[in-house]
Parts: structure tokens; sequence; C-alpha cells
């Protein structure tokens, strides 16, 4: 399982929070599948889901 918050406000001040779930099938290769919600604060939001 992974999850992770990040802030930045380099570019534009933003929170991003993604869950997901890396399945490792030997050491060199790897499934993840996850999904980001990315909330601008001057701006659209993203929402992302990614395999």
């Amino acid at each position: 399982m992974v999850l992770e918050y990040a802030e930045t406000n380099k570019i534009e001040e933003a929170e991003r929070w993604m869950v997901g779930v890396n399945y490792w099938l030997d050491p060199r290769s790897v499934i993840k599948v996850g999904y980001e919600d990315t909330d601008v604060v001057e701006g659209p939001d993203d929402t992302r889901f990614a395999v």
C-alpha cells in the first residue's frame, strides 16, 4: 500500500493526496495502481487514476 501527501508552493500553492498499490512481480518488475487528487488554491483542481 502507498499513501502520500504533499504541499507545494513552487509554481502554484497546492495540496496533493495519492493512494495506491504497488505489486512487485520480481525485484525489477512492479505493477502500480494509484488515485491522485490535487487541490490547487487558485486554479482548477486535478484528479487522476493511473495504472
